[in-house]
């Protein structure tokens, strides 16, 4: 038994010792999970984090929603009907879904709920989800009261109206902020609405827990646990010391203690792990010089050893990144060529083609206050060092971080983009489009009219074969002028306790509605 897992060990047979061995007194119909850190909220209209997404998916449900596979499955509504323009979308809600209050679920209440999400005095931060609908002036001006563009046909058949096709629509209807509550005509982070979904809000000390107890008439059969409770505990080895009594179920596991979960025979048989959407990067100012010159730009991203940071610094933990999108969300018809892997050679040949002088000039790349942040700035500039690149290194806490890139100041910077909506879309028009320059996600002032144009037109193209040609262009454009050094997309890791059953791990945190899994433990 190695050092750290004897120290583990023997704290974890202390603290139960004295606590009077708490894992004997627990009953196994309440799952316990571990967050770091307290969510902000449980109201869809402010959520914007993805531990108050993952618990919005016990309490809430949306029009549609994702499977494993990221397939979009039916969910309130039974079924749905697209017009032949992309422009309607007819829903057919199910007849036998009641919110926790009773009170059976209509159309008027899916209305009135999209309808809190545009109200300008709730001032949602997720407004951006339905603003395609039709109807976008009367609801900033609120000349009726009415979002033309919501329209209950009776009470089992809602429809939304769009001013033009937007094909990722459908994908972002399946996010939190989407999800129906039973309005009542309250707003803010405080609020807890009432909702339609496998489990009903019971309690919340702020700092320490949050209480969900089955909903036994949820509409899709009741799940097998009686109560879910989310613990708050922020110290790593607190967390560690406790799963290892038993006292909770499901930890994500620490980068630090990574080795001792994946190698530890007792644990290692019961790591799940999956490919989560996200994409690390390294930007550049494109406005700046040199950084300006895509010719530079190729040279950086040919002069870093991706391949060796993934897998003697991170651990394998991570999928190398061949462009922005996440593979698991390209269609096997999209084809592109991947950014350029490691070659010194082509890197030099790079920087020799871009007519800039580096011998008098020092870099300087940018990145968060972190310890694996640090490694990995360290490495890649030992990389850029050996094509006869200068850098320096600067390390800022994140408010200021945040603050250097969102003014243009770093010109050279680590950064990563994650998903609001499962969609291919999500990943290139936020962040490439120039219309998006600047904190609303073109962090890098990227601009390629040609780019541009392919980005509008396969947002509201219907045609999904003209689509994914417009998409293989699209990539092949980012893939030559390199404004991203697309670094790796970052995998989730999480140990259970071998009582927990029917458990899974999927790529989006709202996916898991915790209906199948199940506590049994081993006599």
């Amino acid at each position: 038994m190695n050092k750290k897992i004897f120290v583990i060990f023997i704290v974890g047979l202390l603290l139960c010792c004295g606590s009077g061995c708490e894992l004997e007194k627990r009953v196994y119909n309440t799952l316990f999970v571990r967050l770091k850190q307290d969510i902000t909220t449980l109201d869809p209209a402010f959520i914007v984090d993805v531990d108050g997404g993952m618990l919005a998916a016990y309490l809430y449900n949306g029009l549609v929603r994702l499977d494993k596979e990221l397939n979009i499955i039916p969910d309130l509504a039974e079924k749905w009907e697209i017009s032949p323009d992309g422009a309607k979308y007819r829903f057919y809600l199910r007849k036998d879904i009641k919110f926790s209050n009773g009170e059976y679920l209509t159309a008027g209440d899916v209305k009135k709920s999209f309808e809190r999400i545009l109200d300008p005095e709730v001032s949602s931060p997720r407004s951006w989800i339905f603003e395609k609908v039709k109807g976008k002036e009367s609801f900033l001006l609120r000349k009726s009261g009415e979002v033309e563009g919501f329209v209950a046909v009776d009470d089992h058949v809602f429809e939304i109206i769009l001013d033009q096709p937007f094909s990722p629509f459908l994908s972002m209807l399946t996010t939190p902020n989407a999800m129906v509550i039973k309005p009542e005509g309250k707003h803010g982070i405080q609020y807890i609405p009432v909702g339609t979904g496998p489990f009903v809000f019971a309690n919340w000390q702020r700092g320490n827990k949050i209480e969900l107890i089955r909903n036994d008439v949820y509409f899709e059969g009741k799940p097998k646990l009686e109560k879910l409770v989310v613990r708050i505990v922020p110290e790593d080895f607190t967390a560690i010391t406790e799963f290892e009594n038993g006292n909770i179920d499901i930890l994500e596991i620490p980068r630090a203690e990574f080795e001792y979960f994946t190698q530890y025979e007792k644990w290692k048989n019961l790591v799940f792990s999956t490919d989560i959407l996200n994409t690390y990067y390294l930007g550049f100012n494109c406005l700046e010089y040199p950084y300006s010159n895509p010719a530079f730009r190729r040279a950086v991203v040919a002069g870093i050893n991706r391949d060796m940071i993934i897998k003697n610094f991170m651990n394998s933990r991570v999928t190398k990144a061949e462009s922005p999108v996440p593979k698991v969300l390209i269609d096997e018809k999209i084809s592109f060529n991947p950014q350029h892997d490691y070659n010194p050679s082509y890197a030099k040949a790079e920087l020799e083609k871009s007519g800039i002088d580096f011998k008098n000039q020092t870099l300087t790349l940018v990145f968060n206050s972190d310890k694996e942040m640090e490694g990995i700035a360290e490495l890649i500039q030992h990389d850029l060092g050996n094509i006869g690149l200068k850098v320096r290194l600067e390390e800022l806490e994140w408010t200021a971080f945040k603050e250097k890139i969102s003014t243009g100041e770093a010109k050279m910077f680590i950064l990563s983009w994650w998903a609001d909506y499962p969609d291919i879309e999500n990943f290139l028009y936020p962040t490439f489009a120039s219309v998006n320059w600047g904190p609303a996600g073109n962090r890098v002032h990227y601009k390629n009219p040609q780019f541009d144009k392919l980005i509008e037109r396969a947002r509201t193209e219907v045609d999904k074969s003209v689509q994914d040609k417009l998409y293989s262009e699209a990539l092949n454009i980012i893939s030559n002028d390199c404004p991203w050094c697309c670094l790796w997309h970052k995998k989730k890791y999480t140990v259970v306790q071998p009582w927990v059953k029917n458990y899974f791990l999927a790529p989006v945190y709202n996916v898991d509605k915790g209906l199948e899994i199940k506590l049994e433990k081993r006599q």
